[in-house]
């Protein structure tokens, strides 16, 4: 067992009782792949999957909604902070899973600002119903635009005065819930760093998955918890997803850049955190749910838009993880033609059929709700390692001294 505890923060990082390990047990796929053992100390914001067992440290205390900011509405655990977490959130036909998903994201967040992108299927309704409920889901608009991850762009320029400095700012999905409490990991974050990435357990609708729903479709009814419909994911990705109040300016919401969802110039303006925040993300969850999301993306995945890779050739053979992995090991990320490697061109036409999206359960990995998990960083898109200024600097350098 190695401890992924930073030497400078090891007492900070007891705490707040966020002891996580990584278990390296050979090789996998070609590299080392990690299984994470968070069963240590995780809060029960995951009701009825992980339980919390408090060290002696972790004295928790209770601070009422509007003292300072906090609108949690449970006792703040001894390390965490003041500070506020903002959530833009994006919403699209997503009935099945918004209230489950807002609700578990409200453990965390103080905020969260919802754009509906034009549902037709009762998710603003519900948001709207949530929102006058609880002061801390704000119904912003319903607007039917064309998607772009650059709309929370707007949301973050409408809501910004509620945040200062020391606050963070967070994407946040219905369908993403978190394994490990953000707040707890935001506030162990150094304050050099800028952003906080997050690594994601995919779970797909797996060829287990669909035995099951054929012998009985009541186990994917939309009053089933999520994490008793699809127990199957793998790891290959992964992205920012938290950034500090400090550096979400400039933001223009144009351009092309590679992180859209974000600042343009994040990547070249502030420092990376060194660990990844692990999240489940069922994008795929039911057959109902699964063809509601393909006809609902069909016009821009067959434009070339932001979601053409729904229509890649043969889905299940590309985002099956032997393909997948085939694909990465091979190149280095950043390389100028790794990206134009990763799928076949668009097709003509999407297939609205739930079965398409099947992937074999063989070739997955099967989450028991033992807090443990197979993450395979090295199928991931790196980390900088350092300040962006010391990149620029060392290019600088290299190329004075080759002009010498």
């Amino acid at each position: 067992m190695y401890e992924i505890e930073n030497l400078k923060r090891t007492q900070r990082m007891r705490k707040i009782a966020t002891c996580w390990s990584y278990d390296f047990r050979g090789q996998r796929g070609g590299r080392n792949h990690i299984v994470v053992d968070s069963d240590i100390a995780v809060p029960p914001f995951v009701p009825g999957i992980l339980s919390f067992r408090p060290n002696a440290t972790s004295k928790a205390r209770f601070d009422g909604c509007g003292t300072a900011g906090n609108c949690l509405g449970r006792p703040l655990f001894l390390g965490e902070t003041h500070m506020r977490i903002h959530g833009l959130c994006l919403v699209k036909n997503e009935h099945d899973i918004v209230r489950e998903g807002l609700t578990a994201a409200r453990q965390w967040c103080d905020y969260i600002y919802v754009l509906d992108n034009g549902s037709t299927d009762g998710t603003w309704e519900i948001v709207q119903e949530m929102s006058a409920a609880d002061p801390g889901i704000v119904a912003w608009k319903q607007d039917d635009v064309v998607f772009s991850d650059a709309l929370r762009c707007h949301i973050y320029h409408e809501f910004k005065g509620n945040a200062q400095r020391g606050d963070w700012w967070a994407r946040v999905d219905p369908d993403e819930f978190y394994v490990e409490d953000p707040r707890q990991f935001l506030a162990a974050v150094p304050k050099r760093d800028g952003y906080v990435w997050y690594a994601p357990l995919t779970f797909y609708f797996s060829t287990e998955e669909a035995r099951r729903f054929d012998a009985d479709p009541s186990q994917f009814s939309d009053d089933v918890p999520i994490t008793e419909k699809c127990r199957h994911y793998f790891s290959h990705w992964s992205e920012p997803r938290f950034v500090r109040h400090e550096h979400m300016e400039p933001w223009r919401g144009e351009g092309e850049h590679f992180w859209p969802g974000w600042p343009e110039r994040l990547l070249y303006s502030a420092r990376s955190h060194q660990r990844r925040i692990l999240c489940r993300h069922f994008s795929y969850r039911s057959p109902s749910q699964i063809e509601l999301r393909l006809s609902t993306r069909a016009k821009s995945a067959t434009s070339d838009g932001e979601f053409w890779h729904e229509a890649v050739s043969n889905w299940s053979e590309m985002f099956r993880p032997s393909s997948i992995r085939g694909r990465r090991l091979k190149r280095r990320w950043g390389d100028p033609e790794f990206q134009a490697h990763q799928f076949q061109p668009p097709g003509s036409g999407l297939r609205p059929d739930w079965r398409s999206r099947v992937i074999d359960a063989s070739e997955l990995e099967y989450d028991a709700h033992d807090g443990k998990f197979v993450v395979n960083e090295h199928l991931m898109p790196p980390m900088a390692r350092f300040h962006p200024l010391y990149y620029e600097w060392k290019d600088k350098v290299r190329s004075a001294l080759k002009r010498k």
